[in-house]
């Protein structure tokens, strides 16, 4: 398929106005299950739950969690991607979505193919920190310090493919500097081991390092996103620190399997829009340092494919890939 080829799909629903209605009122007729690839505990599933919650409370059926994890998301995402195009699985992504397809050699899925997009309902930025014992105290002076060490510098990571393994590739390739990965086996060890200083660099989201930035275990250099983040108003922008073209987010989203009718989807982006708009919801997500947002498909149709030209070109470009 081209480009644009999720938002034509998107916008095609225009054409179906009268068996929306009827699919609408029909929808759910029975129970429907979120499927979050990776374990519990992570943004996929805190979001999914909110969102099953939520969904269950205003459509009067149950939505339900069910963590299918492995192959960085990749076992859960093709379990997703063969599932009955009915509405009763739903897929909660993030940016692993896009990269895996341009990482691995061989993947069970098309994310073109495969699958609608529905809506995203909140982002989240990534921090550049370091082991407080690195003596630098700005993306330039981290910049000069790793040039001028032989070996580069170690950056961990929750796995191959994820979204901070990419931005800290990124980060490498436009600043021109040495970074070896460390791949973890999820969020928490990563965080755990740039603590105690067995890695000195780490791409980590808002949440996840927030308080170990304010207690000075890790420090704080810049943000990922090409705007400062409320979260640390204070923290400069990886790009206004001197790194052009330079703007990385995690996002989270909902998906269906391909086939799935344009009223069904339009009915669960319908209903995930208001929910993003509930005072109690928006609050959770605050806290927890997302940014919820309210993307439709036609947007969102347009993140991917800007994502799939994006990482893709730059996987490219480093040699990044399985051959």
């Amino acid at each position: 398929m081209h480009l644009r080829t999720f938002a034509l799909i998107a916008i095609a629903i225009s054409a179906l106005a009268a068996p929306t209605v009827y699919a609408q009122n029909a929808y759910p007729s029975r129970p429907v299950k979120f499927l979050v690839p990776y374990p519990p505990g992570g943004g996929n599933d805190i979001l999914a739950r909110i969102l099953a919650e939520k969904l269950t409370e205003r459509l009067g059926q149950s939505f339900y969690v069910e963590n299918v994890s492995g192959a960085g998301g990749n076992v859960g995402t093709a379990q997703a991607a063969k599932a009955a195009p009915d509405g009763q699985t739903i897929l909660m992504a993030n940016n692993s979505f896009v990269m895996n397809t341009l990482l691995y050699a061989k993947i069970p899925f098309d994310v073109r193919r495969d699958f609608m997009p529905t809506a995203i309902m909140a982002t989240i930025p990534m921090v550049l920190c370091v082991h407080p014992s690195v003596p630098v105290n700005s993306v330039q002076e981290l910049i000069e310090y790793i040039r001028k060490t032989p070996d580069g510098m170690e950056y961990g990571t929750p796995g191959t493919g994820t979204p901070q393994h990419l931005a800290a590739e990124l980060f490498a390739h436009r600043s021109g500097v040495n970074l070896r990965h460390v791949p973890y086996r999820g969020t928490g060890p990563a965080v755990n081991d740039a603590i105690a200083g067995h890695i000195k660099l780490l791409f980590g989201t808002a949440a996840s390092v927030e308080q170990h930035v304010k207690t000075g275990t890790l420090k704080a250099l810049a943000i990922t996103t090409a705007q400062r983040s409320p979260a640390f108003p204070d923290l400069p922008s990886i790009q206004e620190s001197g790194v052009k073209d330079y703007d990385v987010y995690l996002w989270y989203g909902v998906l269906v399997p391909a086939k799935t009718s344009e009223a069904i989807n339009a009915k669960l982006g319908i209903e995930i829009d208001a929910i993003m708009a509930l005072p109690d919801v928006q609050k959770k997500l605050l806290d927890q340092g997302y940014a919820p947002v309210s993307l439709d498909r036609v947007a969102f149709a347009r993140i991917l494919e800007d994502d799939l030209a994006k990482w893709g070109e730059l996987v490219k470009s480093i040699g990044l890939g399985e051959k």
